[in-house]
């Protein structure tokens, strides 16, 4: 058994030298790449407030001018009690009869949302005539992740389609840190790294980001503590400020990976570094 360990530890040495890494060989990302892709990384849950924007200005106009439906106006404009809607979007043509309504029933009021929404469009057909009846008795309905969706419009399937396609962003707006950040933000020097990609928020209230370093040779070590100061740091920032936040400081991913320390503070760690490793040269 001693020679056996010994014979290990050889081989083990060996891999050091030639690979970079016991057990595990030196690899290449393509940083410029994912520095333009992965920030526009989503989720698979679907996001409300991503809608309006992925249906009315993306790819090909399916709308005209549309205005807004708030809650206020729910009784009067639509026969809807807004105590049985949680989350909501309602937008209308303000030249024709074009609708589309997202609702997230709150609890137990679903079926009682459901008769009164049901309840508005059979008063439309009622009141309209010839294409226009058509349209309305044409209607598309469905129910996604927990909202009821209507649309009334000459694209219905291709509307839907794009609301259900509104989905979360992994991280939110981000921004580069410059090589003059490195000193002032992680106190390390560019001569300590090959190559890095470091990604913070634009804005103050979010933690999402994510951290690439290529460590030069005999520098490993001394860029790991330089970045468990800085998120030990992080922690304490958040600690006292926004609660959900500060568990994705907590939960956040470190990673080593063919030569690179890989930090990831988002909402799917896992997604993020699988999609990380398809960036391998």
């Amino acid at each position: 058994m001693k020679y056996k360990n010994k014979w290990l530890g050889i081989l083990c040495i060996s891999m050091i030298l030639f690979l970079g890494g016991c057990g595990e060989k030196s690899i290449q990302l393509d940083l410029s790449k994912m520095g333009s892709e992965l920030p526009e990384m989503r989720m698979n849950q679907f996001d409300i407030s991503d809608v309006v924007l992925n249906v009315e200005f993306t790819g090909e106009p399916t709308f005209g001018d549309m205005e807004d439906i708030y809650e206020e106006a729910f009784s009067e404009k639509l026969s809807i009690n807004k105590d049985y809607v949680e989350r909501y979007l309602v937008r209308k043509s303000v030249t024709n009869e074009d609708i589309y309504m997202i609702f997230k029933p709150t609890e137990g009021n679903k079926d009682a949302l459901k008769a009164q929404v049901d309840a508005y469009f059979k008063a439309q057909e009622s009141a309209s005539k010839d294409a226009v009846k058509t349209k309305y008795e044409n209607r598309k309905t469905d129910e996604y992740e927990g909202y009821l969706i209507y649309i009334v419009s000459d694209h219905n399937e291709d509307v839907l389609n794009r609301i259900k396609g509104s989905k979360q962003y992994v991280f939110g707006d981000l921004t580069d840190v410059k090589e003059e950040m490195l000193t002032q933000n992680f106190d390390l020097s560019k001569d300590l790294l090959e190559e890095y990609q470091i990604k913070l928020p634009i804005m103050n209230v979010h933690a999402n980001s994510y951290y690439i370093l290529k460590p030069k040779k005999g520098n490993m070590d001394t860029v790991k503590t330089k970045m468990n100061a800085y998120f030990k740091k992080l922690e304490e920032q958040w600690s006292t400020y926004l609660p959900a936040q500060y568990e994705l400081v907590q939960n956040r991913m470190e990673k080593e990976y063919g030569g690179y320390l890989i930090y990831i503070i988002s909402n799917d760690n896992n997604a993020v570094f699988e999609k990380i490793k398809g960036y391998e040269k």
